[in-house]
């Protein structure tokens, strides 16, 4: 077989295909930009992104989504205002893993940012007079490792528990679920009651209803009185919040805190 050097000597290039090429990149849209910095280690897509942010920020005009390498992402608005809500909106996340956003100049590099700090919004819980310890609590905390309080990986990630071939005990990480505020769901059904077929007329309408185009339909049908009748699929719904641990700790996690 032959050598890959004998290989390359081989190949040239004609006068029409020429000794150079370029590249052009396509103009940046907007002149607002947004520097991000995806800690995770998946794989990420533009295309995912952009329709995740455009339900989840509303902005009053679009954006443009770049992928810029190494899990760096540049995000470019036409509206001053709408890079205002989103930085006032952190911490943000995608897929459960922080996302480090600072407001970047065109002419500045992404891949000299340093994406070490972002904004939470922090409970502190057990405050009282002559109290030394109070307990802090961080709403839409995203993945982090309970192990050194990192958010650059998560639990599943860490050395620790690689080295632990999955046998790391919660006693044994510095930190738990307590870091997290619990976000009650208030939306949540936890009883449904469907009707049967007999108990709901709808299900049940006669031929004639049908031929004289009378049937009824909807989710919701009139009863004999006139009055709306509850639907074949009624639901009971009830919240639960679940309860606050009453943790006093003296936390050391590497966040910015932003108290209100």
């Amino acid at each position: 077989m032959e050598s890959m050097s004998a290989m390359w000597e081989k190949l040239s290039l004609t006068d029409y295909e020429g000794s150079k090429y370029s590249v052009k990149d396509e103009p940046i849209m907007g002149d607002y930009l947004l520097a991000t910095k995806f800690y995770t280690r998946r794989v990420l897509s533009t295309e995912a992104i952009a329709k995740t942010f455009k339900l989840v920020w509303r902005t009053r005009k679009g954006f443009e989504v770049r992928d810029m390498g190494n899990h760096l992402v540049l995000f470019s608005f036409s509206d001053e205002l709408d890079v205002a809500r989103v930085m006032q909106g952190e911490p943000w996340s995608f897929d459960k893993h922080l996302m480090a956003i600072q407001v970047m100049e065109r002419d500045e590099d992404i891949t000299s940012l340093d994406f070490d700090e972002t904004s939470f919004w922090v409970q502190i819980h057990g405050l009282s007079v002559g109290k030394r310890w109070v307990q802090f609590k961080y709403e839409r905390l995203p993945n982090i490792c309970y192990s050194f309080g990192r958010l650059t990986h998560s639990d599943r990630e860490c050395s620790l528990w690689i080295r632990s071939e999955g046998n790391l005990k919660e006693e044994d990480q510095q930190f738990s679920a307590w870091l997290r505020v619990a976000t009650p769901y208030p939306s949540c059904k936890t009883v449904v009651r469907v009707e049967g077929f007999e108990e709901d007329s709808s299900m049940c309408e006669s031929k004639d209803d049908v031929e004289d185009g009378t049937a009824k339909t909807g989710l919701i049908n009139q009863g004999k009185d006139n009055a709306p009748r509850p639907s074949a699929f009624q639901a009971v719904a009830t919240a639960r919040f679940p309860p606050m641990s009453g943790v006093d700790a003296n936390m050391g996690v590497d966040l910015r805190r932003t108290l209100w």
